[in-house]
């Protein structure tokens, strides 16, 4: 194919009992889901395109673009929308607000196309890398595109998701082929936007200390003390500006177990076309697919997935299934990893530990 492959093997490769636990972890997660099915009620989707995030984001920076600051305008639009504004963090960061403010949303959506056609051109390539035959790698560039692609359709500029899930993506492949600068540079964009890509940041730089990447361990560290700065200057001008004088948030501990992730996952991807039993067996298929190898891609993309996997089955509402969105554009590439692994178990390449006949 023209280019070496990356430096990753099966992980599973001569440890049947790892393999087995693997499979059986698999059962488990698609049977939790199919039976539990979908978490999110009729009632947690708003028919109102008024009481949408994307028209409170919209109407907000209307109000900019007439002479209120972001926080003023935020202090006036969210409870007059019925949204929380306490605690400070029910209030997004100002970033996108800012520059869609400077830029118009014309220019924000022709800058969304770039990022989305940027990430897709350095993806493709770098996964024709992880693959053996022509087959597998078009299956993967196929769902990676789909995947990426779709966000370049969204008509929400203002929503943050949109913006960021692209971002994390880029972020974590540069990450897993060597590209640290633009690893660091994308994930702080993204974390600018979204807070909840911060803790991603983290998880790199454990990865850097555990493997010894001294200079890489000192680019994370700046970058979460720029995160912090401006996170916190960012709390402060919302208790400032009195925006926290609205109604509380219920909280975001809910426990909604595996079936939300599979929620989140399908809300926020292309798999909101299948039913939600069908993504309830791909989802974790597709983790599995990136867990099955091993090398600094799939370790990177697997640490951060099982992390925040694990997060949201204690935390997010059924209305938070959007924040999925960053999880979904990474797993649907990984069905065709998944997919491929089942089959290598089922070939005999990769073989489950058989019951023992010994006495």
């Amino acid at each position: 194919m023209g280019t070496a492959p990356f430096d990753w093997t099966p992980r599973f490769r001569g440890h049947p009992r790892a393999t087995t636990a693997a499979l059986a972890a698999l059962v488990v997660l698609i049977l939790w889901g199919v039976l539990t099915g979908s978490r999110i009620p009729a009632s947690a989707i708003s028919d109102d395109p008024q009481q949408t995030d994307s028209a409170l984001y919209g109407a907000t920076i209307d109000r900019m673009d007439d002479g209120l600051s972001y926080y003023q305008a935020v202090a006036v639009e969210q409870p007059a929308r019925g949204y929380p504004t306490s605690p400070p963090m029910t209030v997004r960061e100002p970033t996108l607000a800012w520059f869609t403010h400077v830029l118009g949303d014309h220019v924000m959506q022709w800058l969304l196309g770039l990022l989305v056609a940027v990430t897709i051109a350095v993806s493709v390539p770098l996964l024709e890398r992880t693959e053996r035959g022509r087959t597998s790698w078009a299956a993967t560039a196929c769902l990676a595109t789909l995947s990426i692609g779709i966000f370049a359709l969204a008509k929400g500029v203002h929503v943050h998701e949109v913006w960021v899930s692209p971002l994390v993506y880029l972020g974590l492949v540069a990450r897993g082929v060597g590209w640290t600068r633009l690893s660091v540079a994308a994930l702080l964009a993204a974390a600018l936007i979204r807070e909840l890509v911060a803790p991603i940041m983290l998880i790199m730089l454990v990865l850097a200390l555990l493997t010894r990447r001294r200079v890489e361990a000192l680019l994370w560290v700046g970058a979460l003390v720029v995160f912090a700065g401006f996170y916190a200057l960012h709390l402060v001008r919302v208790h400032e500006m009195g925006a926290t004088s609205g109604s509380e948030s219920p909280g975001w501990v809910a426990l909604g177990g595996w079936p939300f992730v599979v929620d989140a996952v399908r809300a926020s991807s292309v798999l909101a076309l299948l039913p939600f039993w069908v993504a309830a067996v791909l989802v974790p298929v597709a983790l599995l697919g990136w867990v099955s190898r091993t090398g600094p891609l799939f370790e990177t993309v697997s640490a951060f997935l099982l992390v925040y996997s694990l997060v949201f089955c204690v935390v997010g509402r059924p209305d938070n299934a959007y924040w999925g969105a960053f999880l979904g554009i990474l797993l649907v590439p990984g069905i065709a990893f998944g997919v491929g692994f089942l089959v290598s178990v089922a070939g005999g390449q990769v073989r489950p530990r058989r019951p023992s006949l010994a006495r």
